[in-house]
């Protein structure tokens, strides 16, 4: 009965003369509580829209200010228009991404006529927790890129086609003009554009290229309706990932626990009338911890099921293969597509890398030296020696080292030059610590030329700039209450600068840990910045250069 009601608040809609929604109060449920009934005609809410309106009437209720008013709905239609107008260049990649899409593909040959068949699909709340907060770390991906990858192999188990194009809706709200803001303005700023899905390899390889024409895709679609329109024949399948509904995803669970979005029915939304232009249409949330989604097509009920079955089915793989990946994998377009991804792939066979950037011109310079005279020549090996005239907690001085290590990314470089020269961060590196007692040497005489011996053995000691560890630590006891200190360092990581910031960094850290207080290690970004700036700056000044050493009379 419930359900017929709400079926009528919403059948009367008129997009021309109105109302474009409806809005009840429901009571008298067993428990105690009470449904806010909002039906809105698509063209004026979105699914973050949603979230938006559930936490301001909550305020409203409460009697909490909301704040100034957001930008318009106006006001980004108009940026939009002129994002269209200012990157017309975007317009070939649309028309690539469709250049091998059959309007009459192997779906109209499945079609049924009649009523249409609809099948779900649900997932476990231990499941849905594994996908959103630990399967990301494999391949540093988004929820996205997993489910269109899991759809992929679907719609190929259907098609029996490894490539096949879909319809992606996104949220729409990018940030393409800094000038306005629409993060509580409510409107359908949903985008919708095609995305070809290629599956092939391996699971973790389709995991990859799926990621990675994800991300190819220019500012996420907001370009494809201002640009081409909808009047071309759109991809049949239409997919919309509408993220989590969960009280504790929004600010409703801080405020008051009894607010929050239901997964209850609200009545038929659409017309049996009202045909669908798409084959298959696929709408998934999260709501009470659970990943789920709703298939309603234009299939035989069997292919239908089959699609949700083995969507379910590939989406459990997923999350069984990146859980249980021991270390993470960058992609190509995690490095702003510097190198390969055969290159990269090569470079994280054996270690977990964090970045990488080109090098910078110093760092060219020393790949030049090394390959050229590096084995003859020491010139960018630094030697720092320096005394502690005190007892040393020598597990802890190492201990600091390490922190070190972890905190400054330029401890953990190495560089590679096979295809393009670049510098790669470790996630972690290996200490090289060097412990030497010569107490049991009580002549001074002796002591010193030992350490003599060592200097020059390190600095003979050649640095593989593409093994990293580019750095050593020699610690030579000397007597219960004397040390010596030797840092060797090869220049491709350290400036004169840096060496006071590494050692101020070093002792505070020693001092605290032989107070017992625990070490919290924050990584430092300032060198990675720089390298990324750098990177996207590079012919900045490039005319000035060449224009100033061009008046060089004498070379």
């Amino acid at each position: 009965e419930l359900q017929e009601i709400l079926t009528n608040w919403q059948s009367g809609f008129d997009i021309e003369q109105g109302p474009v929604y409806s809005i009840g109060y429901i009571f008298g449920y067993a428990d105690g509580s009470a449904r806010i009934y909002f039906a809105l005609h698509h063209l004026i809410v979105d699914a973050v829209s949603w979230r938006i309106l559930t936490d301001d009437l909550q305020d409203i209720y409460l009697g909490k200010d909301l704040g100034l008013k957001g930008s318009s709905y106006r006001q980004w239609t108009n940026v939009v228009k002129r994002y269209g107008e200012g990157h017309a260049e975007e317009k070939a990649y649309w028309d690539h991404v469709l250049s091998d899409f059959n309007c009459s593909n192997q779906l109209d040959e499945l079609l049924i006529s009649g009523e249409s068949s609809y099948a779900n699909l649900r997932l476990s709340q231990k499941q849905t927790n594994q996908l959103l907060q630990k399967s990301n770390r494999a391949y540093n991906t988004q929820v996205n890129d997993l489910l269109l990858t899991a759809l992929g192999y679907a719609l190929s188990k259907v098609t029996n086609t490894s490539i096949n194009h879909i319809v992606l809706e996104g949220h729409g709200r990018e940030e393409i003009d800094n000038s306005i803001d629409i993060t509580r303005t409510l409107g359908w700023f949903t985008t919708i554009y095609p995305v070809r899905l290629d599956i092939k390899g391996d699971l973790g390889d389709s995991i990859k290229r799926i990621k990675e024409n994800i991300r190819r895709i220019p500012n996420k679609g907001i370009g494809y309706g201002v640009l081409t329109g909808y009047a071309n024949n759109l991809p049949k399948v239409s997919f919309n990932y509408l993220g989590q509904f969960d009280k504790e995803s929004g600010k409703n669970s801080r405020d008051n626990d009894h607010w929050s979005i239901v997964g209850e029915g609200s009545g038929i939304s659409m017309h049996p009338s009202n045909k669908e232009q798409s084959i298959i249409n696929i709408n998934g949330l999260v709501i009470d911890g659970n990943l789920q989604f709703s298939i309603n097509s234009k299939l035989d009920h069997r292919i239908t099921t089959k699609l949700a079955e083995v969507f379910k089915q590939k989406l459990e793989e997923i999350i069984e293969h990146t859980t249980n990946q021991n270390k993470s994998y960058l992609t190509a377009s995690d490095i702003d597509n510097i190198i390969s991804q055969e290159c990269l792939d090569r470079l994280q066979q054996s270690r977990e890398i964090s970045e990488v950037y080109l090098t910078n011109s110093l760092q060219q310079g020393f790949i030049y030296h090394a390959l050229s005279q590096g084995d003859v020549d020491d010139a960018y090996k630094v030697q720092l020696i320096w005394q502690y005239n005190n007892k040393l907690h020598v597990k802890n001085l190492k201990e600091a080292w390490s922190c070190a290590q972890a905190r400054y990314p330029t401890l953990r470089l190495r560089l590679d030059w096979v295809e393009k020269l670049v510098q790669v961060i470790d996630k972690e590196g290996k200490l090289d610590w060097r412990y030497i007692d010569l107490s049991k040497t009580k002549n001074q005489i002796i002591q010193e030329q030992k350490i003599k011996q060592i200097c020059e053995e390190d600095r003979n000691e050649v640095y593989d700039l593409t093994q990293g560890n580019l750095f050593r630590i020699y610690l030579i006891k000397k007597q219960e209450d004397q040390y010596t200190c030797i840092f060797s360092n090869h220049h491709a990581i350290l400036d004169g600068w840096s060496c006071p910031i590494l050692l101020e960094y070093v002792h505070d850290t020693y001092l605290k840990l032989n107070r017992g207080e625990s070490i919290v290690i924050l990584s430092d970004r300032s060198y990675e910045d720089a390298q990324k700036y750098l990177q996207r700056h590079e012919n900045d000044n490039k005319k000035y250069w060449d224009k100033y050493v061009s008046r060089i009379e004498n070379r």
